[in-house]
């Protein structure tokens, strides 16, 4: 799975979200974070965020950044971060 990129043809926004957000909750790509919160969230991000309008479903969650390790965020597919 790659993101495409957005610097080369401009992706419909809502597109462009849809592909982010399975990006970071599809369990062989996203990020530890995000696949331990969407357990609590109270909707399937993967099935239930279709676009830009329905970003406004996910909490604020900057504070808890705040005490987590980086690695944490960094999606698996990337590479980057922890297996």
């Amino acid at each position: 799975m790659r993101l495409p990129d957005p610097t080369r043809t401009p992706p419909d926004l809502d597109e462009w979200v849809r592909q982010v957000v399975r990006w970071h909750f599809h369990p062989r790509t996203g990020s530890p974070y995000w696949l331990r919160k969407a357990r609590h969230l109270g909707f399937d991000p993967l099935q239930d965020i279709q676009g830009f309008v329905d970003l406004a479903r996910f909490p604020d969650v900057s504070s808890e950044w705040r005490d987590i390790p980086a690695v944490d965020l960094v999606p698996r597919g990337s590479g980057q971060g922890a297996a």
